[in-house]
């Protein structure tokens, strides 16, 4: 059964953007949500972009992490070496992750300021920029895969 174009509605605060949705199954849509501020989101659908229905529970917005430091700050050439990040907005989950340059692995969380990764074995006198995501895609600082 066709349903057409979808659409979903996000509305924050007094703040409200449509965005498009697509259909993933008949039981699921997906939608990219735009640019917010941390904080509850009410989510509503329509399949002919009037005619919104609220959608059950609330979509918690985050802001991105930040890395303050990184501990220890050199290691040695082709070693892997646990490294604690700090910084502000760590949140525990399955996502959260480190990004050493291009390579990114899964990060152990201590606390909303603390983190632990296993930086990668790499070359000698290679900088690498450390940066952290809570959901394992979206990152934070000013690194950015080549």
């Amino acid at each position: 059964m066709p349903v057409g174009q979808l659409h979903a509605q996000a509305s924050s605060f007094d703040a409200r953007a449509v965005v498009e949705a697509s259909r993933v199954s008949m039981t699921q849509i997906t939608c990219v949500s735009p640019s917010m501020t941390g904080g509850d989101v009410t989510v509503e659908v329509a399949v002919n972009g009037v005619d919104f229905m609220k959608v059950p529970g609330t979509f918690h917005a985050v802001e991105l992490p930040t890395v303050l430091s990184v501990s220890p700050s050199l290691i040695l050439a082709g070693a892997s070496r646990k490294i604690v990040v700090t910084g502000r907005g760590f949140i525990d989950g399955e996502g959260l992750s480190c990004r050493f340059g291009d390579m990114s692995v899964q990060a152990e969380f201590i606390d909303e300021r603390s983190i632990a990764c296993l930086a990668p074995a790499g070359p000698p006198r290679t900088k690498v920029c450390v940066d952290v995501s809570i959901n394992g895609d979206e990152y934070g600082g000013d690194c950015r895969a080549s």
